[in-house]
């Protein structure tokens, strides 16, 4: 390959770290997809895990818009101008595109799954992050290389039920969703998609209500290529349930799909007439991996947007913390704010855990600190105080109940469990809002259902910071009151994402 083709290596690495997590990570995270072995410690040669593998991405400089503002040719010359790069950086670094690696289709980097021999030779071919190095698609952009070791997304898993622990119904009229059901509003012929370790399709509690499952992995390319036309006309993937998993495993992904559409005699979840579609997206040790997320939002975008109303998406997971918005802050955080604008700009808002570090104020964890997500605080279950491990600033959007919360219990015993208190519980109560707002009120630009939100004549405070207590109701009628067709323009789009009519100054009544 001539020296010219090795210039738009542009490349920051972010590495997603399989090994033990040092002692002070980096607020970040990332990770691989893998289809079989899924990503975690990667066995060495002769089966053992002595040589124990990670994943890195390589940020490319390709400049991209936002796929919902182009023309279908524009699109596809995007894509095309991608895919020249990644293999051009594959080729400079004598890599195959073969099962170890992940081609993105709509965000310019590429994931490398590799081993810390591997990894230092990267450092070598690259040179120092900030220094020299310096590659560009063209004279005028210039990108630094970064070096990244990132930690993982870490997710929560049920507990046995403390006495006190309040019944999911009762939590579920306390965010204002009750009255909303007795009017017949349940989310009907809306999806939300859980991206996680994967949801139960058999669990009691979601019958007939998991559309469809897959999993996302290193090695796949291609899924968004053929152009949003083409999309269009082949349609979402058949119906299918997620990839196996071992016992337990599935668990948290059930419990969040719980909150946000279950339903089951009178236990009912937020909005128990949508239906969920799962994404597996999971590690070992119990954690999911950003580069993963990346290959399952691009999923969202590409294959279930075309024919179903996405209300939300859920991300109960997280890691790291940020005292700002880090939508700049590192590369895989550049890769995440991304693919969360095209999901905007297309009208499907994504819903994140806004992070267990409490005490301290004024922290959110990755990704949750992105601008374009929303970010959602934990309280008691009454919705009266913080609960102490919920991260609180005054960027969070919104607050839910999190606290020792029964469900059925999603490896299926008799008994309800109680899921850990925190905000990956917290985060589906609102997707679940959104399910429901978008039956009753049409699809809306999520900048306008963030302001819906923040209409709550309900406050929760702590250090003099007070975020909005979720009441999808309250919700409900100051979009009714702003009036409208309700249906997302996909022209109409500002730096962040989908704007209304309204204007960036209408925050709605206090």
């Amino acid at each position: 390959m001539s020296p010219r083709l090795a210039l738009p290596l542009a490349l920051a690495l972010a590495a997603a770290c399989t090994a033990p997590p040092p002692a002070q990570p980096e607020p970040t995270g990332g990770q691989s997809r893998a289809p079989a072995a899924v990503a975690g410690v990667h066995p060495g040669p002769g089966g053992d895990e002595a040589e124990e593998r990670f994943v890195v991405l390589l940020e490319l400089p390709v400049r991209v818009e936002l796929e919902a503002k182009l023309e279908e040719q524009e699109v596809v010359a995007q894509r095309a101008r991608i895919r020249v790069a990644q293999l051009e950086a594959l080729a400079f670094l004598d890599r195959e595109p073969d099962e170890t690696v992940t081609l993105y289709d709509t965000l310019p980097y590429v994931a490398l799954l590799v081993d810390e021999r591997e990894f230092a030779e990267l450092q070598l071919r690259l040179g120092p992050p900030g220094g020299a190095m310096m590659r560009a698609m063209d004279e005028d952009a210039r990108v630094p290389i970064g070096l990244e070791r990132a930690s993982e997304l870490e997710p929560q898993s049920a507990a046995a039920a403390p006495p006190a622990a309040a019944a999911l119904p009762e939590t579920v009229a306390l965010v204002g969703a009750a009255g909303l059901h007795r009017r017949g509003v349940t989310g009907r012929g809306q999806t939300v998609v859980v991206i996680d370790r994967g949801v139960d399709p058999g669990h009691p509690f979601l019958a007939g209500r998991v559309a469809a499952g897959s999993a996302v992995g290193l090695g796949v390319h291609g899924a968004c290529w053929d152009g949003p036309a083409t999309a269009a006309r082949r349609g979402p993937p058949e119906r299918g349930r997620p990839a196996p998993a071992a016992p337990g495993v599935l668990a948290h992904g059930t419990g969040v799909a719980c909150v946000a559409v279950g339903g089951q005699g009178e236990w009912v979840g937020v909005a128990p007439g949508a239906e969920v579609v799962s994404i597996h997206a999971g590690g070992r040790r119990g954690r999911v991996d950003t580069s993963a997320v990346l290959a399952a939002l691009e999923e969202v975008a590409c294959h279930w947007r075309p024919g179903r109303s996405i209300a939300a998406v859920c991300l109960s997971l997280g890691e790291g913390r940020y005292t700002a918005d880090c939508d700049e802050a590192t590369s895989e955080a550049r890769a995440m704010a991304l693919a969360v604008r095209q999901l905007a700009a297309w009208g499907i808002p994504v819903v994140c855990a806004g992070g267990n570090t409490g005490p301290e104020l004024g922290v959110r964890m990755f990704p949750a600190c992105l601008s374009g997500t929303f970010a959602v605080a934990a309280t008691e279950r009454d919705g009266k105080d913080p609960m102490p491990s919920s991260s609180w600033s005054e960027r969070h959007d919104v607050a839910a109940p999190a606290r020792w919360i029964r469900i059925p219990d999603p490896d299926g015993g008799s008994e309800p469990v109680a899921l850990d208190p925190g905000t990956s519980t917290a985060a589906p109560f609102v997707a679940g809002a959104l399910a429901l707002l978008a039956e009753r009120h049409g699809r809306r630009a999520p900048e306008e259902l963030r302001r819906a939100l923040a209409a709550s004549g309900c406050r929760v405070e702590q250090g003099r910071v007070e975020i909005p207590f979720l009441r999808v109701d309250q919700a409900s009628a100051w979009l009714a009151r702003k009036g409208g067709s309700g249906e997302v323009d996909g022209s109409a789009i500002g730096p962040h994402g989908p704007v209304d009519a309204a204007g960036p100054g209408d925050a709605g009544p206090r």
